[in-house]
């Protein structure tokens, strides 16, 4: 998974985009249910955020970067790429999920 650090200026944060695109590889690569708490902590890996930049909060107190990475899941999941899985707190990828994002490589690649 690419190590890419695109953050938007107002709050330090990865733009929506490219956090939905970093989740879909993760749980590509990953082919098994992922505990969300799991995923936070990757995807704060991968965007190399900050102990700060981990703890802006919404007016709610709610995590401003785990809310983003949630709506990037609810995104993926309206394409039906993804999948909440009976177990709660877990997420991983659909079949058609799998599919699309082979696809996708493999066009880059030709």
């Amino acid at each position: 998974m690419s190590n890419v650090n695109v953050v938007t200026p107002e709050v330090g944060l990865p733009e929506r985009k490219i956090i939905t695109n970093r989740l879909f590889e993760f749980l590509y690569l990953r082919e098994r249910q992922v505990p969300i708490q799991d995923v936070y902590t990757a995807m704060a890996n991968v965007f190399q955020l900050t102990t700060a930049q981990q703890k802006l909060t919404l007016k709610s107190g709610a995590s401003l970067f785990e809310n983003e990475v949630r709506n990037a899941h609810t995104e993926l999941k309206k394409k039906e790429y993804t999948t909440s899985t009976a177990k709660r707190g877990f997420w991983s990828i659909s079949e058609k999920g799998k599919k699309v994002y082979l696809h996708s490589r493999l066009k880059k690649f030709n």
